[in-house]
């Protein structure tokens, strides 16, 4: 028997796991969102970043260099408090 669940939208979540010492961590990273409002502003008030997996783990990945330049702590902490569901 086997079973697939079809759904045309992708999940709300992310998931890393890191394998070390023989033993495995698994992080779930909830989403409210895919992407920013930043992703889809217009003009010089654009910032090309779209938290996957990778950028929920602490690594921020931008295509554009000057995107990159342009995020600082705050504009990256808010970026992660759109994207990210909240418990509180």
């Amino acid at each position: 028997m086997k079973i697939m669940l079809q759904k045309d939208e992708e999940p709300m979540m992310n998931i890393a796991c890191f394998y070390n010492n023989e033993k495995y961590r698994l992080l779930v990273f909830p989403r409210a969102r895919h992407r920013s409002e930043a992703f889809f502003k217009e003009g010089n008030e654009r910032i090309v970043v779209s938290p996957a997996v990778i950028e929920m783990c602490g690594v921020i990945v931008t295509p554009a260099e000057k995107d990159f330049e342009r995020l600082d702590a705050q504009t990256v902490e808010g970026i992660y408090r759109e994207v990210s569901l909240s418990y509180f």
